[in-house]
């Protein structure tokens, strides 16, 4: 990767890379794998570039998985193996700081495919939307549709693999928002 950006570099000026993964499972120490990815590069309001795809995990789905995201062993039959997508994935998080809804979820996965891969994961600046919303305010639910919904973010058309990184980026934009208004405000 480059180099890290300024401190005072102004947020307009970063570019973000919203992520977004599902799984066999919970825990990539037990063997679980990444699915599905879904990556959004953008900078200030301007879309850079985006990415999905099905990841043939090489191993069949946990049914809690299934239950949570509907992807069956049949839909992954034809994907390709996350070392086949990591020069894309990897494309998109160059000189980026990464956003993602529970982000150490989501880190720890990437970690383990780039390990898995025999390669090593960037060192990236990331920040975590649950955290953020977490701490500016309360919700009932902490899912990324909840959590987006209560902050006013709209459903989007897209693709189910699009889906979660454009409301997440939603959820970014509404906190953002919210921190600079607070901060004019004092």
């Amino acid at each position: 990767m480059g180099t890290w950006p300024s401190p005072t570099t102004p947020l307009d000026e970063l570019t973000f890379t919203f992520v977004d993964v599902e799984t066999t499972g919970l825990d990539p120490a037990t063997g679980d794998r990444v699915c599905e990815i879904a990556l959004l590069r953008v900078q200030g309001d301007q879309e850079i570039a985006r990415f999905a795809s099905l990841v043939h995990p090489q191993q069949p789905m946990r049914p809690g998985a299934l239950a949570v995201h509907g992807i069956t062993d049949a839909m992954l039959v034809d994907a390709p193996p996350f070392a086949a997508i990591l020069p894309q994935t990897d494309a998109l998080l160059q000189d980026a700081v990464l956003v993602a809804h529970n982000a150490r979820f989501d880190v720890g996965f990437l970690r383990h495919e780039w390990q898995i891969a025999g390669q090593t994961f960037p060192f990236l600046a990331v920040v975590d939307t649950l955290a953020l919303a977490q701490a500016r305010y309360r919700f009932r639910h902490n899912s990324l549709g909840a959590i987006a919904g209560e902050l006013g973010g709209t459903a989007s058309a897209l693709d189910r693999r699009e889906a979660d990184v454009h409301t997440t980026g939603q959820a970014w934009r509404r906190v953002v928002a919210d921190m600079r208004e607070e901060w004019r405000v004092s």
